[in-house]
């Protein structure tokens, strides 16, 4: 091959390097597609099918790393510096706008945190109930006492010695997505769910945060089979 043409086949790299720059910047908004643009470098601009591939391989990487850096579109940048992220499918950003305290429960035990371990105890097996929520005076969850950490326990044992500190709990702006998150491990009928003072609302099930997932997604399928 002599000079001409070795130039010639610079040029064209180099045309194809400047188109890629340009044909990438617009595969980021979705501008172009990768099929199109390789058929306008092939037929249109002349440029050999190989230089042509090599055009779409620059294309499919800029596609990569935009997606990446940006999402499918500007606006999922901006959704997702308000806490909204898209890259999971729209479920775990209708799951983020749903509160979990919609399916607050007030059915549960609570004990005052003067009750001794055989007071609780009593009280469990008569409600039947598996859990007790340790109260102070204002009503501030101080703590859990599960019957079956307790079943061997001396009666007069005080209920803030025998209650778990540690312990899973929501409060009154956990989500739904928050609150599937915050349940993997848990052990127990029900999560606590407090406000900002610490003071006991209620209990949130296991059944009710699955409830909750459940009738969300299906929604939203159903709006989306509206839709199509």
């Amino acid at each position: 091959m002599d000079s001409k043409g070795v130039a010639q086949i610079s040029y064209q790299i180099s045309t194809v390097n400047l188109l890629a720059i340009v044909v990438g910047g617009a595969a980021s908004l979705a501008a172009i597609g990768f099929v199109d643009a390789v058929h306008y470098l092939n037929e249109r601009l002349l440029i050999s099918p190989y230089v042509a591939i090599a055009a779409m391989v620059s294309v499919v990487f800029a596609n990569l790393i935009s997606y990446r850096v940006i999402g499918r579109s500007l606006f999922d940048l901006q959704l997702r510096a308000r806490g909204f992220d898209l890259s999971l499918g729209r479920d775990k950003a209708i799951l983020q706008t749903h509160q979990i305290r919609d399916y607050l429960s007030t059915e549960y035990t609570a004990a005052p945190d003067q009750d001794t371990v055989g007071d609780i105890r009593q009280c469990l097996v008569r409600e039947g109930r598996a859990e007790a929520m340790v109260l102070d005076r204002q009503g501030r969850l101080l703590g859990v006492i599960r019957l079956q950490g307790i079943v061997n326990s001396a009666a007069e044992t005080p209920a803030t010695e025998a209650m778990i500190r540690s312990f899973t709990r929501f409060d009154e702006k956990t989500s739904v997505w928050q609150s599937m998150e915050l349940l993997r491990g848990f052990l127990g009928e029900a999560v606590p769910l407090v406000n900002r003072n610490g003071e006991l609302l209620g209990v949130v099930p296991e059944e009710a945060v699955i409830r909750a997932y459940l009738e969300i997604v299906h929604n939203l399928r159903e709006e989306e089979n509206e839709a199509a």
